[in-house]
C-alpha cells in the first residue's frame, strides 16, 4: 500500500514538473525551470525584488514564473506595461484571487482587491470625495499633521537629546493623516499627547497585522491545497484577531450616521454615507471596506518611503545639506514648508523621487488577471486567468533604463522626470488612487524636517541598508537617529 502511494506520488511529481515547464506556444514568455509542487516559490519567498531583478536580467523584459500553483507573468518593460494596463485595460481590469485576500475584501468586492464592477463603484465614490470642495482640504490636514509631528520631534527628542526611531512615528504620521481625512479621528504622536481617540489607537495596531497577512509570497497564498487549509483556519483566527477593528469601525460609522449633515460632509466617511443607501445591509459594508483599504494602502507604503528618506539623509549627508540650502533659500528660516513651495524646490523634489526610485514604495504592483487570451507586443502570449505583476523594482533599478542605477544620484531627475519608466504608483486607470496624497504627505513632512533639523547617526556609523519586502519595501532593521535643531 505504501509502495503504491509512493509510486503514485512520484508519478504526480513527474507530471507536475512537465506541466509547469512545457512550452505550449512559441510565444510563451521565457522563465526559469519551475520545481514540481512549489513552482518558483523557493526563489521568490526571500527578497523577491532582488531575485526577480536577476531573473529580468537573465530572461528579459517579460518572464514567466510559477508562484506555487499560480502561473504568473512578470513585466519588466515600460512599453509592455503600458500596452497591457493602458491599451488593453479592458482585458486586465480584475485582480487575481489568492485566498488570503478573500478574507479582507468581502469576497473581492473592495477598492484595492475588488473585481472591476466593485472597484469602479468604490473608486468613483472616493474620487468624487477627493474632489468635493465641501470636504476639508487634504493639504491643510497634511500640513497640520506635519507641523504637529515636527513640534513633537523638537519637544521630545531635540530638547532631550534622545535618539529618535523613525519607524514607529512615521507610521503614526501617515495613519493620522488618513484617519483624520476618513473619520475626523486623531492619533497620538507622543506618549505625552492627550488629544487621543482610543478607537484610533486600536485601528493603528491592527494595520500591521493586515499588511503582513496579505503581503508576502508564501505557500499559504499560492499553493491551493495548503491555502485552503490555512484559509479555513485563519477565517476563524483572523476574525477573532480583527473583531476589535471591525467593531471600532462600525462604532465610528454609527456615530457618523447619527451626526450626519448631508449638506456639510466633514470627512470622507460622511461623503460616502451621503451617497449610499445606509439601510441596505450590503451597501453599508462599502464605507467599512473603503476605510480599511485606504488605511492599509495609505499608511505602510508612505511611512516606508519616509523611513528610507531618514536613512538616506544620514548615510549621504551631502544631499541633506544641499536640500536644506534650497529649502532655506526658498522658504526662509523659521517659516513652514507648504505644498505651494513644491514648484520652487526642484532639487528637493528630485531628492524625494530618487529615494523612491532606488527604494520603490511597492517593489511589485498588485496582481491583475486577464479575461481572455491575448498576444502582447506581437510576441508575448498571455493566457486568460493568469496573474500579472509590474516589476516596479526592476523598472527603477535596471541598468537597461538608468545610468548607474545602484548609485544614489538626485541629479538624474533635475532635467528629466523619466516618466516613461519611473512608475512608482503603477499606470493606467487602475493605478494607485492615493498617489497624489502620498507624495504630498511625503513632501511636507520631509521638507519641514530638513528645514528644521540636522539628522545624524547615533554611533557615527552608516545605517544598515539591508532590505526586506512584502507589499512594500522596508529596511530589515529598525534604526534611530540624532536630531539637532538648525
Amino acid at each position: 500500500m505504501i509502495q503504491t502511494i509512493l509510486i503514485i506520488f512520484l508519478l504526480y511529481i513527474v507530471y507536475d514538473f512537465i506541466y509547469r515547464n512545457k512550452k505550449y506556444t512559441k510565444n510563451d514568455p521565457p522563465g526559469p525551470i519551475a520545481y514540481p509542487l512549489v513552482g518558483d516559490l523557493p526563489r521568490l519567498s526571500k527578497l523577491p525584488h532582488i531575485n526577480l531583478l536577476k531573473l529580468h536580467q537573465k530572461y528579459g523584459d517579460v518572464i514567466k514564473v510559477w508562484m506555487g500553483d499560480f502561473y504568473t507573468i512578470i513585466i519588466n518593460d515600460p512599453v509592455v506595461v503600458r500596452e497591457i494596463f493602458v491599451k488593453h485595460f479592458d482585458n486586465f481590469t480584475d485582480r487575481s484571487h489568492p485566498l488570503p485576500t478573500k478574507l479582507l475584501s468581502n469576497n473581492f468586492r473592495n477598492l484595492i482587491s475588488g473585481d472591476y464592477v466593485y472597484w469602479k463603484r468604490n473608486r468613483d465614490l472616493v474620487s468624487h470625495a477627493f474632489t468635493n470642495t465641501k470636504l476639508r482640504s487634504v493639504s491643510s490636514l497634511i500640513e497640520l499633521e506635519a507641523n504637529r509631528f515636527i513640534q513633537m520631534m523638537n519637544d521630545d527628542y531635540v530638547a532631550t537629546g534622545q535618539p529618535f526611531c523613525p519607524r514607529l512615528f512615521t507610521k503614526k504620521y501617515t495613519l493620522s493623516v488618513t484617519l483624520q481625512y476618513i473619520f475626523s479621528g486623531t492619533l497620538p504622536l507622543s506618549p505625552n499627547d492627550k488629544n487621543v481617540d482610543e478607537k484610533m489607537v486600536v485601528l493603528a495596531k491592527e494595520m500591521d497585522n493586515i499588511f503582513l497577512y496579505i503581503g508576502r509570497i508564501r505557500a499559504e497564498r499560492f499553493i491551493s491545497s495548503y491555502a485552503w487549509v490555512c484559509y479555513m483556519l485563519k477565517k476563524y483566527v483572523f476574525a477573532v484577531q480583527n473583531t476589535t477593528i471591525v467593531q471600532c469601525m462600525k462604532d465610528i460609522m454609527l456615530d457618523h450616521i447619527k451626526k450626519l449633515d448631508p449638506e456639510n460632509p466633514k470627512d470622507l466617511l460622511d461623503y460616502i454615507l451621503c451617497n449610499i443607501d445606509i439601510k441596505d445591509p450590503e451597501e453599508i459594508k462599502i464605507p467599512l471596506m473603503i476605510g480599511t483599504d485606504l488605511m492599509v494602502a495609505g499608511t505602510e507604503t508612505t511611512a516606508s518611503a519616509i523611513e528610507f528618506f531618514f536613512m538616506v539623509m544620514v548615510n549621504y549627508p551631502q544631499f541633506q545639506e544641499l536640500a536644506h540650502t534650497e529649502l532655506a533659500q526658498v522658504v526662509g528660516k523659521g517659516n513652514k514648508v507648504t505644498l505651494a513651495h513644491k514648484k520652487s524646490t526642484p532639487y528637493f523634489m528630485a531628492l524625494l523621487k530618487e529615494v523612491i526610485r532606488k527604494y520603490p514604495i511597492a517593489p511589485l504592483s498588485l496582481a491583475r488577471s486577464g479575461k481572455q487570451d491575448i498576444l502582447i507586443a506581437d510576441k508575448y502570449f498571455i493566457p486568460k486567468d493568469v496573474q500579472l505583476f509590474i516589476n516596479i523594482h526592476a523598472l527603477s533599478n535596471s541598468d537597461k533604463y538608468w545610468d548607474k542605477p545602484n548609485e544614489f544620484n538626485p541629479d538624474r531627475f533635475l532635467n528629466n522626470n523619466h516618466s516613461d519608466v519611473f512608475l512608482p504608483f503603477g499606470v493606467g486607470p487602475r493605478n494607485c488612487i492615493g498617489s497624489n496624497l502620498a507624495m504630498d504627505e511625503y513632501y511636507i513632512f520631509c521638507a519641514n524636517m530638513i528645514l528644521n533639523f540636522t539628522l545624524s547617526s547615533v554611533d557615527g556609523k552608516p545605517i544598515d541598508e539591508t532590505l526586506s519586502s512584502s507589499l512594500s519595501l522596508i529596511l530589515q532593521n529598525e534604526f534611530s537617529v540624532l536630531l539637532k535643531h538648525r
